[in-house]
């Protein structure tokens, strides 16, 4: 081959890489936002990444806060159990911290979470607190 072959050879090749870097830097990525009953899959440019990240960040604090207003009231006077799992169930999505589950735990069942008493060796429930 001559010198002419191969600069032909690698300036194509050169263009070629150039052309699959600015695809791969702006086209071949996705951002993919589940929900349980519907999956979005959005284009994530790199100068638009700002404004993807703020529709995520505003889209979970919008979830967390229905979540919260429908799902975290507790009824006294309805079955403990489901309430119970549910509470937990909003502690593992972030939705309700530590402290906030604990206490409707307790308002819940009147009872304060991992206390009791040893007497003889058993373990006694715990008191009442309301």
């Amino acid at each position: 081959m001559s010198n002419e072959e191969w600069s032909w050879l690698f300036g194509g090749m050169a263009a070629l890489g150039g052309f699959v870097f600015y695809a791969h830097r702006n086209w071949w990525h996705q951002a993919i936002v589940h929900t349980a009953h519907l999956k979005v899959v959005l284009a994530d440019h790199p100068a638009d990444r700002g404004q993807l990240r703020t529709f995520v960040e505003h889209l979970e604090k919008h979830t967390k806060t229905y979540l919260r207003r429908e799902y975290a009231p507790i009824n006294p006077l309805g079955l403990i159990e489901p309430q119970l799992r549910r509470l937990a169930w909003l502690h593992e999505l972030a939705v309700l911290d530590m402290p906030e589950a604990q206490a409707l735990a307790t308002r819940l069942t009147g009872r304060l979470p991992g206390r009791g008493f040893k007497s003889m060796g058993q373990k006694l429930e715990p008191p009442y607190v309301n």
